[in-house]
């Protein structure tokens, strides 16, 4: 399953319930096609959680929490075998961070863990490589928080809860905007504001990455 998700390069940040497809296409998969989608659902990673009569078109997203970590806990261990071999790094050790509020120990480990990944591995070029390691990881983080990737305008990139913290991050690529910009964004955009009220320590993070050494680059932090 996962080398024909890395055969077809799927885009996995769909799986964040932007699945749609023709609803007579979802038994019709045939080894070599583009695309994944069938096989997925034949195999039960995915259910049918939407369907519109009129186009006959049906939303696919995972049936429970429990299966969508496992399974892309998988996939993170299949895209980047070595990376927490050669760097002592995964999820848990990301956390461990964020929850003694290490937010520069966190963001190092993370621009370690990017650096380590081999750039040609399962990506498109460009802003789509940064993207999906990104959903990746802070989609496995909710493991352990309450964290969410950005699913519509307006909202910030990341937003990871946990006791007493708020994280709320914004991702700028390089070219396009400052670590100050991105903190100007959470600013402008009242980002932190939902999470004011809760009595938690708020903090938020400007982060830019860059596209000549695919890591992150630099990064901003303050107090909400």
């Amino acid at each position: 399953m996962f080398r024909e998700l890395e055969r077809t390069r799927f885009d996995i940040t769909l799986f964040k319930g932007r699945i749609e497809v023709p609803e007579a296409g979802l038994n019709d998969y045939q080894p070599g096609d583009g695309t994944p989608i069938p096989l997925l659902y034949q195999s039960g990673y995915v259910t049918i959680t939407g369907y519109d009569k009129e186009f006959r078109t049906c939303k696919l997203g995972f049936p429970n929490e429990e299966l969508q970590y496992g399974f892309l806990n998988n996939l993170y261990k299949y895209l980047f075998p070595a990376a927490g071999d050669v760097n002592g790094l995964n999820v848990w050790t990301f956390i461990k961070a964020l929850r003694s509020g290490e937010t520069d120990t966190f963001l190092s480990q993370l621009r370690a863990f990017f650096a380590s990944v081999p750039y040609d591995l399962y990506f498109e070029k460009g802003e789509k490589y940064y993207q999906t390691i990104f959903y990746l990881v802070f989609t496995l983080l909710g493991q352990f928080a309450e964290s969410e990737v950005r699913s519509a305008a307006g909202r910030a990139d990341a937003v990871v809860k946990l006791r007493g913290l708020v994280y709320v991050f914004e991702f700028k690529l390089g070219g396009a905007g400052s670590a100050e910009d991105a903190l100007r964004q959470i600013d402008a955009k009242g980002y932190l504001i939902p999470y004011a009220a809760g009595g938690c320590r708020l903090v938020k993070a400007g982060v830019v990455f860059d596209t000549g050494t695919r890591t992150l680059g630099e990064w901003r932090i303050q107090e909400g």
